[in-house]
């Protein structure tokens, strides 16, 4: 029964790439709501901290961008690289750039998320899922007053169109997950969806829904999509939506998407969940501005508004020549470090020593965290050595830190010697402050800021009982270098080249100090194309990748990919345990974990448990927290998410930059 539970899991993998009926009569236009008092997923947030802009501004806010628009209307997002496949806006096409403003302007999700609070709220949804008893049947109630951009009404039948589509076509991802999870699915009223499941399904909105980047799940009007023959060939290049902005035009060479707010914005997803606040630009421009010198210039001479993420050398320099850029601090660190992944080294489990407990700890006691904290990024950042749960500040301290660290601070290893080691060391956010204050950085001096600032702690650098854990491992120093089963052992260090730097910079740093401690190890960088491909199917040895996420107090869809029944052989592709970790106490949880309801007291004790399991077998090392500089300009616009004004997190490539559209607001509307 077990086996038949994980495999069913396998398509829940996918699912998140990246959790009252009534008439249709069209609403009159709204009063656009306050600022002050506009609604975000059901909680009233602050209104954006007003910040003046520069002197002669609003002179340069009269001049036209290169397409004609006026600068103070067009909010400038920048593309960080060219799309390859121009014109194509379906988001069942393969070849669709979905971060060029098409998830976050044209579509939406049945419920989101606020990545600072890390509570789901209802998006196209009206409401959490109504279940039966057994969870066999549900009922999801669909928003009113939504319209598509072309004047027809959306509704429950969507939804459904959607969902059965997805089933009934092989060539879009999660059709077989589909297929084994959802008996059927109807529109049995005009805003009312109900799914059959094939099992008992106790976590539909965690599933279907945001729970931290985005989900696989976006609806399609069904009025289009129920003539197109071949959905995954179909580019759509002139969509109809259900976002509040529309395609205006795009560059036929993909350096450009100009997006155009709808004239009955008030009927559109981001405004209907926003209680009628309105969508503030009246254009927005994604566009690609070429290498880094380029992107630094652009965004010194205000021709960008919200940018990609960047290095701390290149904020520090565009801050320094334009007194408008800023990030989520005003000052060190800059960069926030709430991103629920953790950057640091993955091991393949399918491959001896990697295989090995002690090996794995032995790497974690080998390095020097402090070093390798001042070789990322300058020793900003959280530090997250743990697996499972990121060192994010929201919900984990709401549900999970005091019994993680009571628990901590007690645990062991048992070296072969007898010595008993506590890796856990909680001093070192002190320790990285009195060195960056050496280097000249104003930083707080009580405990709670730092640890805020710097994390709880990180595991303890200990050469001598990492060599201990080595040879424990099978491994034998010889001379001055490590050998395996009586051979030379050489191991490669992998990342991904050129688009994330945090991970590229961690590897480079933990390939540094192993070969310093005796490895023969090799570094190579891929591109993102053979770096994905090669985690599926398993070729790589130490990877710099990101395998955690959580959010929400429910932990079941963040770990559900490490049920042991997903592994493959290498060389077989894998739906999501690339890692091939096989731990039977974590699966067995897994499997509990799915037939509890996400409110049932036993889900933090599992959650805990998990977290405990995980800590012992040490499958990951976490570096830091996703550590997101992120550049905004406050030229022409203001109201960014930032530390002052904490309304969502910063990462306008997610599914939920929709809801930030009514916060950044123009200095000087037209």
């Amino acid at each position: 029964m077990k086996k038949k539970i994980s495999m069913l899991l396998m398509g829940c993998v996918l699912l998140a790439a990246f959790a009252a009926c009534g008439g249709n009569n069209e609403p009159a236009t709204p009063t656009p709501t306050p600022a002050a008092t506009q609604q975000q997923g059901g909680v009233a947030t602050p209104a954006p901290t007003p910040t003046p802009p520069p002197e002669g501004a609003a002179l340069l806010a009269d001049t036209t961008t290169f397409l004609g628009t006026r600068r103070g209307d067009t909010l400038v997002i920048e593309l960080q690289f060219p799309i390859e496949n121009p014109g194509v806006f379906n988001t069942f096409n393969g070849g669709v750039a979905l971060t060029s403003g098409v998830v976050q302007l044209l579509t939406g999700n049945l419920w989101n998320i606020n990545t600072i609070t890390g509570e789901q709220f209802p998006e196209i949804a009206a409401g959490f899922p109504r279940s039966s008893a057994d969870f066999m049947t549900h009922y999801i109630d669909i928003r009113q007053g939504i319209y598509w951009s072309d004047g027809m009404p959306f509704t429950a039948r969507d939804v459904a169109f959607t969902m059965n589509m997805i089933k009934g076509d092989p060539d879009i991802g999660v059709s077989a997950y589909y297929n084994m999870a959802f008996a059927s699915i109807e529109a049995v009223e005009d805003f009312v969806v109900r799914i059959e499941t094939n099992w008992p399904y106790l976590h539909m909105s965690t599933q279907l829904g945001v729970t931290v980047g985005g989900n696989a799940l976006r609806i399609v009007p069904e009025h289009i999509y129920s003539q197109i023959d071949n959905v995954t060939a179909f580019a759509d290049s002139n969509p109809v939506v259900a976002g509040a902005y529309t395609v205006h035009s795009f560059d036929p060479l993909g350096t450009w998407v100009l997006y155009q707010r709808r004239d009955d914005w008030y009927r559109s997803i981001t405004s209907v969940v926003a209680g009628g606040a309105e969508p503030q630009a009246r254009y927005i421009l994604f566009r690609s501005f070429g290498d880094d010198t380029a992107r630094q210039m652009a965004m010194i001479n205000n021709e960008i508004d919200l940018m990609m993420e960047v290095s701390l050398e290149m904020l520090t320099f565009m801050a320094m020549n334009n007194t408008s850029v800023g990030a989520w601090y005003d000052s060190f660190p800059f960069a926030t470090s709430d991103d629920p992944v953790a950057k640091g080294l993955v091991f393949n489990h399918a491959i001896a020593p990697f295989d090995n407990r002690y090996f794995r700890w032995g790497i974690a006691l080998a390095l020097d965290f402090d070093m390798i904290s001042l070789a990322i990024f300058e020793g900003a950042g959280r530090a997250s050595p743990f697996p499972i749960f990121t060192m994010t500040s929201g919900f984990l301290d709401m549900y999970y830190r005091p019994y993680l660290m009571d628990w901590i601070d007690n645990f062991y290893i048992t070296l072969a010697d007898g010595t008993q080691i506590f890796p856990y060391d909680r001093g070192y956010a002190h320790r990285i402050a009195n060195i960056l204050r050496a280097m000249g950085h104003d930083l707080p001096t009580d405990a709670a800021s730092l640890y805020y600032m710097f994390g709880y702690g990180t595991w303890i650098h200990d050469p001598a009982a990492a060599t201990q854990l080595f040879h424990m491992a099978g491994l034998e120093l010889v001379g001055n270098n490590w050998h395996f089963e009586g051979q030379p052992f050489v191991m490669e260090l992998t990342y991904l080249a050129g688009t994330e730097l945090q991970t590229e910079r961690s590897v480079i740093a933990a390939f540094n100090q192993l070969q310093q401690f005796g490895f023969n190890a090799t570094l190579a960088g891929k591109t993102i194309g053979a770096w994905a491909v090669d985690w599926g199917l398993g070729n790589f040895q130490i990877d710099g990748y990101w395998p955690w996420a959580c959010f929400t107090q429910n932990v079941f869809g963040n770990v559900q990919t490490f049920d042991r029944y997903l592994i493959t052989p290498v060389g077989d592709w894998t739906t999501g345990a690339g890692m091939r970790w096989d731990n039977v106490r974590a699966t067995e949880i897994i499997h509990e974990l799915q037939l509890l309801p996400p409110t049932h007291p036993r889900v933090t004790e599992l959650a805990i448990e998990f977290f405990q399991v995980a800590v012992h077998d040490l499958p990951t090392i976490g570096f830091h927290s996703g550590l997101k500089f992120v550049p905004t300009n406050n030229t022409f616009w203001g109201g960014f998410p930032s530390a002052a004004n904490p309304y969502n997190g910063p990462w306008w490539w997610w599914h939920v930059f929709d809801s930030f559209l009514p916060f950044i607001t123009p200095h000087f509307p037209s």
